[in-house]
């Protein structure tokens, strides 16, 4: 399917984000500090970030989408349907953006190698974006960008840093889908 270019749209948009990062070279992957740096643009501008999942077949993007979650049940429930539309289009690669809590675990969690608490519970929660990347033929990638909020509502997003740890849980169900179909996941 083809869409038309939305003209005023793109004007509308350029003018409150200015110009966007340049584009990247396709790669799933590669393409993790692309998707980062558009991220914090929208949420430096905006305050907020939703749940964007962006499959690729290859190196082309063949389908985006919003993810919305109002309980960590339709949060599991959403990643499993995500996990259907990657069987469903073929897609090979996928990149997920979002903005997500996050917490350092105490002594006693590393001690015990468990959490007590997720995050999102948790009264020393940080805000963070995140991307997430993963292919069929086993390559992860994953950036964090914490984020802050000044008295006056201002939003600002620190330099991203290279993650891989939560790769695998948030797109388990993609891996999972990807090993089951005989599609190699490492």
């Amino acid at each position: 399917m083809t869409v038309e270019r939305d003209e005023a749209g793109t004007k509308l948009a350029r003018q409150r984000y200015g110009k966007r990062p340049e584009p990247h070279s396709g790669d799933p992957i590669d393409a993790v500090p692309w998707h980062m740096a558009n991220a914090r643009l929208l949420m430096e501008k905006d305050g907020f970030h939703e749940t964007f999942a962006f499959l690729y077949r290859g190196d082309k993007i063949v389908q985006l989408g919003t993810l919305v979650f109002d309980s960590q049940g339709t949060k599991i429930l959403s990643f499993e349907k995500l996990a259907n539309q990657v069987k469903a289009m073929k897609a090979d690669g996928i990149v997920v953006t979002s903005e997500s809590w996050f917490a350092k675990p105490t002594g006693k969690e590393e001690e015990l190698g468990t959490l007590f608490f997720p995050a999102r519970d948790r009264l020393d929660r940080l805000e963070a974006l995140t991307v997430y990347a993963a292919t069929r033929d086993g390559r992860r990638a994953g950036q964090m960008s914490m984020v802050t909020r000044g008295p006056n509502g201002q939003t600002t997003c620190s330099d991203p840093q290279d993650i891989e740890y939560a790769v695998a849980h948030t797109l388990a169900p993609v891996l999972r889908m990807w090993d089951e179909t005989g599609q190699p996941t490492s």
